[in-house]
């Protein structure tokens, strides 16, 4: 209606009129423009928050996740200390259980995946942007892609040990405990493990596994405080 009445009083050359209807048109262009405007706005707020909460959700689960893996290490850290430098027979005085569960500890390798599938989304839809603090941005960009690259790192320890332990402990003795946590005879365990400390290569190969393992706690630790660092900054972003 009011793209007519312009038209008819440019066409009537009333150009009083025609200037009125012109401004018209173009306010109410401008004022649609802007309620659009408000309204993405208020979308990309909105999806922000939600980003951020299911961020924050991820960063806890890798600082939980961190801390238990931390221990476990520490676990096989100290066990194959035990393994290289006390006698068999006083390893097994303890529960069998928890030094079958501290055995299969000592086998453990690689720091989990971190990569967030939320950031992943982020990431790859180009919606990272939507994230307005650059502090935060920048910090999540670090963390996963440091994370990413130590992980590559210690992908795999540095010595034999795993494959002596192996090729010790008869495989159906070590996977019937695994899966049913029945092993049997745990005489049979003890005679395994007297041979793999009279193997040559023991020594070497348990001190490169704890250097291994100390590595890892350093670096678990270390994710833990950055992940920390960027759970604090997300939390500050609510």
């Amino acid at each position: 209606m009011i793209l007519r009445r312009l038209a008819i009083a440019i066409r009537e050359q009333k150009w009083f009129t025609a200037l009125i209807e012109f401004v018209i048109v173009v306010a109410g262009i401008f004022i649609g423009l802007q309620v659009d405007g408000w309204n993405q706005v208020r979308k990309d707020r909105e999806l922000e928050q939600d980003y951020l909460v299911r961020l924050a959700d991820d960063i806890q689960s890798d600082i939980n996740t961190f801390q238990s893996l931390e221990q476990v290490f520490e676990v096989k850290a100290k066990t194959i200390q035990s393994l290289r430098e006390s006698p068999v027979s006083e390893l097994l005085v303890a529960s069998r259980d928890e030094f079958l569960q501290n055995l299969d500890f000592t086998t453990w390798i690689a720091m989990p995946a971190s990569r967030s599938a939320t950031f992943s989304e982020l990431a790859g839809s180009g919606r990272l942007v939507l994230i307005r603090n650059l502090q935060l941005r920048g910090a999540l960009l670090r963390y996963y892609a440091e994370y990413e690259l130590i992980s590559d790192i210690l992908d795999q320890p540095i010595g034999d040990y795993r494959q002596l332990i192996f090729e010790a402990i008869p495989g159906e003795r070590y996977y019937d405990w695994r899966l049913s946590e029945d092993i049997g005879d745990l005489r049979e365990i003890e005679q395994a493990l007297l041979k793999l400390q009279a193997d040559p290569r023991f020594e070497a190969a348990a001190n490169a596994e704890v250097a291994y393992a100390t590595s890892m706690i350093y670096w678990l630790r270390e994710h833990r405080g950055r992940a920390r660092h960027v759970l604090e900054l997300l939390q500050s972003s609510d």
